[in-house]
């Protein structure tokens, strides 16, 4: 047998391959599902970042010149009750007892002014904390757009830290208002919080602390959580600070599961909010009452 024939067959062949089929093309990596994921939740928060910043309102009030007198009592009674435990810091002793004669003098007066949050319940009501408007002479909103509103208290509820605000002057028409949900929020649901912090180590530069709505996220790590007050709270890892008291707690359809309303000290960094329902129940409580008072 030839080996002539068949190497040069062989020849023909190879070289075939080459010069008349185009190379393969080659095949794509495998597609993460990681990427989708990240990239559509993360629109998701945009979107509801945008939808409902409109209705978050920062709030400023300032203070009524005198406290009122349950205060000042109470404020009394905390310093001469501090001069009988003189445990266990005996330095801070003498401070407690200056203390008493310097309130007695400049307790009655009341010159603070407080800064908070609070969001549009409907075309002319919004929702806060009672804390942040109490003993206020005067409060002014100011939009995220920019514009100035002036509020009235409606009413307060000490005991569930609630208060009900009208607007009494704002121009142009209201944005669209938030929603309390109705479903009950669960352990281990995503939400976050919307509102106006004023942080501590930002004070010195206003146009940092006035920068304006901040989103901050986390879940819900505890529900029905008792702190002693008339309902039981929500506890979240959601950053909040200084100014973030009366926003809105949302998950991620937009809908409002809780009002922000505290913060733990210490190194715990756990947030409180009061939930959906107890603001909806307190929301009709005093509008069943005559003429929403």
């Amino acid at each position: 047998m030839r080996l002539g024939p068949v190497l040069g067959f062989a020849y023909v062949v190879v070289l075939g391959s080459f010069a008349g089929c185009a190379s393969p093309a080659p095949i794509p990596p495998p597609q993460s599902s990681v990427a989708p994921l990240l990239s559509g939740l993360s629109a998701q928060v945009a979107s509801l970042a945008a939808e409902t910043t409109p209705a978050v309102v920062e709030l400023t009030c300032e203070h009524e010149l005198l406290h009122p007198a349950g205060d000042y009592v109470a404020g009394l009674g905390k310093r001469v009750a501090g001069l009988l435990q003189p445990l266990p810091a005996y330095w801070e002793y003498p401070l407690r007892v200056l203390a008493v004669p310097f309130y007695l003098v400049t307790g009655p007066f009341d010159l603070r002014t407080t800064r908070g949050t609070a969001f549009f319940v409907s075309e002319e009501l919004l929702l806060t904390n009672a804390h942040v408007v109490h003993n206020a002479a005067t409060v002014t909103g100011r939009l995220a757009d920019g514009r100035q509103a002036a509020l009235v208290v409606e009413h307060t509820d000490p005991g569930l830290d609630l208060a009900l605000l009208r607007i009494s002057e704002l121009d142009g028409d209201a944005p669209a208002p938030l929603q309390l949900r109705e479903a009950r929020v669960l352990v281990g649901e995503v939400v976050f919080a919307l509102g106006f912090p004023r942080k501590a180590y930002l004070s010195r530069r206003r146009e940092l602390a006035d920068a304006g709505v901040t989103l901050t996220g986390g879940i819900v790590s505890l529900v029905d959580l008792d702190l002693g007050g008339d309902c039981r709270y929500l506890e979240t890892d959601a950053a909040l600070n200084y100014g973030n008291s009366g926003g809105p707690l949302l998950d991620l359809e937009g809908g409002v599961v809780g009002v922000a309303t505290m913060v733990a000290t210490g190194d715990t960094r756990a947030s409180y909010a009061i939930p959906a329902e107890v603001a909806r129940e307190f929301l009709e409580a005093v509008l069943a009452l005559p003429n929403g008072r």
